[in-house]
């Protein structure tokens, strides 16, 4: 990967937890400081864990899956579909909510699963961690 790819790369993993950091900030009013960086850290923390426990589990079952890397892919993608038509039917309220470290630790996983899949995508792909 360039350095270009790495970049849109980045901005397409934190768009979602702009959003969502966004959301909780306007739905609680005034914000600290404090509050400020236990939010960037916890999301930032996140991300970067889920993403390398990607790529840690794929690099350790990138052969094993190859054999049926179609039939895995078929699942996932029939998986997110059924889901994204299932949540579009279901009527609901989202809201943000930001206050205690569960519900900030759970917003931070839950924005980060995509950093978990690009971690897995990206040691099947045999891209190795050196800087």
């Amino acid at each position: 990967m360039n350095f270009v790819e790495i970049i849109l790369l980045s901005l397409s993993l934190s768009v979602d937890t702009l959003v969502v950091s966004l959301g909780g900030s306007v739905s609680v009013g005034k914000t600290s400081p404090a509050k400020v960086l236990k939010v960037s850290l916890a999301f930032g923390i996140m991300q970067a864990a889920l993403i390398f426990l990607g790529w840690l589990l794929g690099a350790s079952v990138a052969s094993f899956v190859h054999q049926a890397a179609h039939i895995i892919g078929f699942v996932i993608l029939l998986y997110i579909g059924g889901s994204m038509v299932w949540s579009a039917l279901k009527k609901s309220e989202d809201k943000v909510n930001l206050n205690g470290m569960k519900h900030l630790l759970l917003a931070a996983f839950a924005t980060s699963i995509d950093a978990f899949a690009v971690g897995v995508s990206l040691a099947m792909g045999g891209m190795e961690l050196n800087p």
